[in-house]
């Protein structure tokens, strides 16, 4: 791709994903197909993580969480750079797509560390959407990777004693598929 066409096709996805109210999903759907038939799009999605407009960064952590659906395998190179936007970013919209996808890129256990540290930091966010999602995170972790079990069980339990309405809900489905996989732990 020549740096023209990169240039256009950023032009392109700022001007697709920008306008209206940071609320509304916008044109999301149109740049999820677009992207998903032309998958060399993604580092511009990428890139729009770090757009200066509040609502494109938004809606590109939303599009590309929709497209690690259809398409993950195009996701897994820019891992190391989610991670790095995820630690910096302060979108709660952003925080809560990323604590959904870090967990489900195959990655080493190093990064994986690394996920599961962001995500205990996540637990923490003054918004519950981030901490469900980050919970969540945490548990699609041990999921995948029996070391993380237990970490996932202490936000689980804390979640059940001391988290909002939502979280709690969260954490009684979480806790059923968590102890799937073993005993209970206390914590």
């Amino acid at each position: 791709m020549s740096v023209r066409a990169g240039a256009a096709a950023g032009n392109w996805l700022a001007t697709t994903l920008s306008g209206g109210d940071r609320r509304s999903i916008g044109r999301v759907p149109e740049v999820v197909s677009q992207v998903a038939e032309q998958p060399w799009l993604i580092s511009g999605l990428v890139e729009m993580l770090q757009h200066p407009e509040p609502v494109v960064r938004i809606r590109a952590a939303d599009a590309l969480e929709k497209l690690q659906h259809l398409i993950p395998n195009h996701i897994l190179p820019f891992q190391t750079e989610l991670l790095s936007i995820a630690k910096h970013a302060t979108d709660a919209e952003i925080r809560w797509h990323l604590a959904q996808m870090l967990p489900r890129i195959p990655t080493s256990y190093m990064k994986r560390a690394k996920i599961a540290d962001l995500l205990k930091n996540y637990c923490l966010d003054k918004s519950v959407i981030v901490r469900v999602s980050a919970m969540q995170g945490l548990a699609d972790l041990a999921k995948a990777d029996n070391t993380f079990r237990l970490l996932a069980l202490r936000r689980v339990n804390s979640a059940l004693l001391f988290g909002a309405s939502a979280e709690k809900a969260r954490a009684r489905k979480l806790l059923r598929e968590l102890e799937i996989g073993g005993d209970h732990v206390d914590t």
